[in-house]
């Protein structure tokens, strides 16, 4: 976290990249507020993200579901 996709490429050509859209989030829809967050701050992993408790509707649910795209099982998105 922290680095743009490009940035992490130039470091790491092994890369997962994961994306939630905060407009699927209902809270957001509801604040109409468009980012932030506190993994960023903590350098957290996906992993990390993904085993902390998620209330709802709260903003961090798109956190967590971006988590989960890295981990292959995002809930609220439908996969192709």
């Amino acid at each position: 976290m922290g680095l743009t996709e490009e940035e992490a490429r130039k470091e790491n050509d092994n890369i997962k990249v994961s994306k939630f859209p905060f407009m699927a989030n209902g809270k957001v829809l509801g604040m109409g507020e468009t980012e932030g967050t506190l993994a960023l701050s903590m350098e957290a992993t996906a992993f990390e993200i993904v085993n902390t408790i998620h209330a709802h509707p709260t903003l961090a649910e798109a956190i967590a579901e971006a988590a989960e795209g890295i981990i292959s099982k995002p809930i609220h998105l439908a996969r192709g």
